[in-house]
């Protein structure tokens, strides 16, 4: 089991939050080195294995890292990106970062097909519990089957348990959902409570940085202080080389 410090009162709302009665929260930058310290101590304890191979340096530069950016999708400036985009092939195998259990796999049309895993051995003073999301799989290797979801109905999604052990291969690379090339979001929260006791009753996720915990350097958005529009076609004139490729889509939703 590894404990990590309490995090309820070093937290703040994500602009722009909108999750159903469940608040998101993340990493309070009034809380600079409390932070440096826990993803320091994560990484180190935890040894948490990255989901591809070298991930650090595939993700994508200008819209993939943790915080704010230009929404490549919605045109949408200062979007508080909560996890981190790692750009792959597709079908690139996808492993588990730590030693888990399967709380959902199945697909919504934003995060495409994608995959919830709790890891209750890694858990705060104040009671969060580390999970992970792996977002627009092109495909899913686990999951429940009809009779076991039927189970976990009846049980109040206690029962069964699918557990599951670090750097097992649990998908691949996709571009299902809100998603345009092929690419994992990989998404790190801290939860007191599972989803569904969430969307029920209300409470806080707190999304934290992958990168930093996965124990990679800190990396920002290169869109992160574009305003309107008009400043990111200038943008995108300047990389046009890195991304003319997506021209074509962008065309159609500006």
């Amino acid at each position: 089991m590894i404990i990590l410090p309490k995090i309820g009162d070093k937290i703040v709302k994500r602009p722009d939050t909108i999750r159903g009665k469940a608040t998101l929260m993340i990493p309070s930058l009034k809380y600079k080195d409390f932070w440096d310290n826990f993803y320091n101590r994560l990484s180190e304890i935890a040894k948490l294995k990255p989901p591809l191979d070298n991930s650090s340096e595939k993700i994508d530069k200008y819209f993939g890292c943790f915080g704010s950016r230009w929404h490549p999708i919605t045109f949408r400036a200062k979007y508080y990106h909560v996890g981190i985009d790692i750009v792959e092939k597709l079908k690139t195998k996808v492993f588990i970062i730590a030693d888990g259990i399967l709380e959902y796999s199945g697909f919504d049309h934003i995060n495409g097909k994608y995959i919830l895993i709790s890891h209750p051995s890694i858990t705060t003073e104040d009671g969060f519990s580390l999970y992970s999301i792996y977002m627009h799989l092109q495909s899913i290797n686990i999951r429940f089957t009809s009779y076991q979801k039927m189970l976990r109905e009846i049980s109040l999604h206690t029962y069964p348990q699918i557990k599951i052990k670090k750097g097992t291969l649990i998908g691949k690379v996709g571009n299902t959902g809100n998603a345009f090339s092929s690419h994992l979001h990989l998404q790190l929260e801290f939860r007191k409570n599972p989803l569904w006791q969430i969307n029920d009753t209300g409470g806080e996720i707190i999304a934290i940085d992958p990168l930093k915990a996965l124990g990679f350097p800190l990396k920002e958005n290169l869109t992160a202080n574009i305003e309107n529009e008009k400043e990111f076609w200038k943008f995108y004139k300047k990389n046009e080389k890195d991304l003319s490729y997506r021209e074509k889509f962008w065309k159609k939703i500006s």
